[in-house]
């Protein structure tokens, strides 16, 4: 049994992971939709006549350690179809516990019933993590599930393997997993891509007679889980980033970046999910599987608490942490990391940079015997800086 399966849901928020499973199980037709702050930030935008901020993608596939980066919005044809989906989806989490999202909600002007379906509260907003933890398996065993998303390739890889599903046993039900549909151009441009997305998994979804579907795609997600399930009458799911988090990603399945955010419910080895990477990505340059390998050895720096998006420092003040506990994880990933480096990178000049920006990285940090050393360098030009400025300004004129 894994560690975190000691992990306990609060009283109320387990009430309302129940009540959502009743719900569906109630509805053959069910839409269920999370209000995140960047679709505000879209429609805000769009309203006042400005383009939708975010959406682009990073044209760099290997990316530098000091380099986080994430997707999110849409174009500005798809707000329209966005708006309609929020105020006509069956149940719809305003996701008001995110400040950002509760400030914003009284001028949204949602044209929603006040009789449809939502959260109580910021108390029992964003319940998608408690759903997973606790209602995803016994759920997956009743029903016909696809699940889709730009990681779906990596968790099917990762449910193959036998330390992973002691890992995960808490969550999924391996003897009736869902069907895995890896989103086109795995997720790249989905919003570009949003019609051809759409005829792929209605394909999927009449083919296996699906009766749920799980659709991680971002802001693209909203408008396709509220269309399939009134077009197909079926149950969708705004799955947002819960394949990360049970893939226990750094790295999202669209690039190489590491990401701003961390969504967690348990830790894997960094060798069960790069062997599970590579068997699922076979088209990944050594450069991009090294940017992913890095993002996998810094996650064990972080502090990362259950049901919630774990910010990356420098995030909203978030920093690493430097327990005796994350440092022994942190040490362990990166014996793995560095065997994996000598292995497959010799003469390759874009790994080359990317190892040494992962260790200007770790040394700035003040990790390891030459990172404190580092550190203490700094400490003393500065002391010696600031001693040599007080000297220069109590000199006598000549």
């Amino acid at each position: 049994m894994n560690p975190e399966s000691k992990i306990e849901v609060l009283p109320g928020r387990r009430t309302a992971a129940k009540a959502l499973s009743t719900l569906l199980e109630q509805n053959h037709t069910f839409s269920f939709l999370r209000l995140g702050d960047g679709e505000i930030q879209c429609i805000q935008a769009v309203r006042g006549g400005d383009l939708p901020p975010r959406y682009r993608f990073s044209a760099t596939k290997a990316a530098s350690i000091e380099a986080p980066f994430e997707v999110s919005g849409i174009e500005s044809r798809h707000i329209p179809r966005m708006v309609s989906a929020f105020e006509n989806c069956t149940y719809l989490d305003y996701c008001d516990s995110i400040p950002a999202v509760r400030l914003a909600l009284p001028t949204l002007a949602l044209n929603r019933p006040p009789s449809a379906l939502r959260n109580l509260g910021p108390q029992t907003s964003n319940i998608i993590f408690e759903w997973t933890w606790s209602e995803l398996k016994s759920y997956l065993t009743r029903h016909r599930c696809l699940l889709a998303a730009s990681e779906a390739r990596l968790l099917e890889g990762l449910c193959a393997d036998p330390r992973y599903r002691k890992i995960a046993d808490t969550v999924l039900p391996f003897d009736h997993l869902p069907i895995f549909h890896q989103v086109r151009d795995n997720g790249q441009r989905y919003s570009e891509n949003l019609e051809a997305i759409k005829e792929d998994l209605r394909s999927d979804i009449l083919r296996h007679r699906i009766d749920t579907l799980f659709l991680s795609l971002a802001s693209g997600a909203k408008i396709l889980c509220y269309e399939l399930a009134d077009e197909l009458g079926i149950r969708c799911i705004d799955f947002g980033s819960m394949p990360r988090a049970l893939c226990y990603a750094g790295t999202t399945g669209y690039h190489s970046h590491r990401s701003f955010h961390n969504p967690f419910l348990f830790r894997i080895p960094i060798d069960v999910y790069m062997a599970a990477l590579e068997r699922a990505h076979s088209e990944l340059t050594v450069a991009e599987l090294v940017s992913k390998a890095q993002a996998q050895v810094l996650l064990e720096l972080y502090d990362l608490q259950p049901f919630q998006f774990n910010n990356s420092e420098n995030v909203m003040g978030a920093d690493i942490v430097r327990t005796s506990d994350a440092i022994r994880r942190f040490r362990q990933a990166e014996v793995w990391y560095n065997r994996f480096l000598r292995s497959r990178t010799s003469g390759n000049v874009e790994v080359k940079q990317l190892h040494t920006d992962f260790v200007r990285w770790r040394r700035k940090k003040g990790i390891g015997i030459d990172g404190r050393i580092f550190l203490a360098l700094v400490r003393c030009k500065s002391i010696a800086r600031t001693a040599f400025g007080k000297l220069s300004r109590t000199r006598l004129p000549a």
